[in-house]
């Protein structure tokens, strides 16, 4: 025969434990990218790093430009054949340099490259300079609030190179280029107004290897300043090609819908949280009760040399085909 007091008991055990643990998790489940890029990462000197850069294990929390090297001393990222250094982290901004320009105007195979503005857009402080090298013209004249310093570059052919910066803060590159003409080739570097003294005239060969050996400064966009403040993590979407704000249900373009936070949630909702958790202690007890009073009644069913298996009232059919109703303690045989 069944033992149905076992089986109740382990039934009523069961929805215990799924009531109390396992639903509960269920519904506090969020999406797996918002885990995943929430916490920020290290990279070589860099602490504290999170979007746009991204390192391999993290790609979907980055932007495809900014694919950091952790492996050196320095943290830094390509773009095409160049090398960006990593000096500073300010949370609000960051600091960065040109590897291939750090004791060196003259590199060997200079290139010229550009860093994605729509995602770490320049700061107050940056300006771009020019590098003309080769030039076969005797002199490269520049228009009015220019400034140009010559370039000990070793070029035994006779050709020069220079270096071009504004005080301007704003302007074309297509202003030098019938200055440039006779130049084979010309690389824009970002630099730093400040540690260049743009302002105090013509700089000096010593204030330019300065400038881009303390890198310039780039901004974070106010777009995964959004996303953070709406708690949620920035990310990059390989299908739209576009930021991506991942939330606890899911991602959204830019930012996540209204969640009350845990001080509000604690505020509003007392009410609501205690009697949820002393419905479960209250679920709990009975569930507990329920299995002690069957637990006990069995055993006094034992001591009264009674079989265990037969808690609950059972037809039992006798001679004749005549059903009789046996109820433990009250039925005779």
């Amino acid at each position: 025969m069944i033992n149905l007091y076992q089986s109740l008991t382990k039934s009523w055990s069961y929805a215990t434990i799924w009531m109390l643990f396992v639903i509960p998790s269920f519904a506090l489940s969020v999406d797996e990218h918002h885990k995943k890029c929430n916490p920020s990462f290290t990279c070589a000197n860099q602490r504290n790093l999170s979007y746009p850069f991204w390192i391999p294990e993290r790609k979907e929390c980055g932007h495809p430009d900014f694919k950091v090297n952790c492996s050196g001393e320095l943290a830094e990222f390509s773009r095409s054949s160049v090398k960006f250094q990593i000096l500073e982290n300010k949370g609000y901004s960051i600091r960065l340099a040109r590897k291939d320009y750090q004791s060196n105007l003259c590199p060997r195979h200079p290139e010229n490259v550009t860093i994605n503005q729509d995602v770490l857009p320049f700061s107050p402080d940056t300006m771009l300079s020019i590098f003309y090298y080769n030039c076969s013209a005797p002199r490269v004249d520049v228009p009015p609030g220019f400034n140009i310093r010559q370039l000990d570059c070793g070029n035994d052919t006779g050709r020069r190179s220079y270096f071009v910066s504004s005080a301007l803060r704003s302007w074309d590159r297509a202003i030098l280029e019938n200055s440039s003409a006779s130049c084979e080739r010309n690389v824009s570097i970002p630099v730093s107004r400040y540690a260049l003294s743009i302002e105090d005239g013509n700089p000096t060969l010593e204030a330019i290897e300065k400038a881009l050996k303390d890198g310039f400064e780039v901004m974070f966009t106010t777009e995964c300043w959004e996303c953070k403040q709406s708690q949620g993590s920035c990310g990059y979407n390989d299908s739209s090609r576009s930021f991506v704000c991942y939330c606890v249900d899911g991602p959204h373009k830019r930012t996540c819908p209204y969640r009350p936070t845990k001080s509000e949630l604690t505020t509003q909702n007392k009410p609501g949280i205690a009697g949820g958790f002393l419905g479960s202690i209250l679920l709990a007890g009975a569930v507990l009760c329920f299995i002690w009073r069957r637990k006990r009644l069995a055993t006094q069913n034992i001591s009264k040399g009674l079989s265990t298996s037969s808690i609950y009232p059972t037809m039992e059919m006798g001679r004749g085909n005549r059903s009789r109703l046996w109820i433990p303690g009250l039925s005779k045989e």
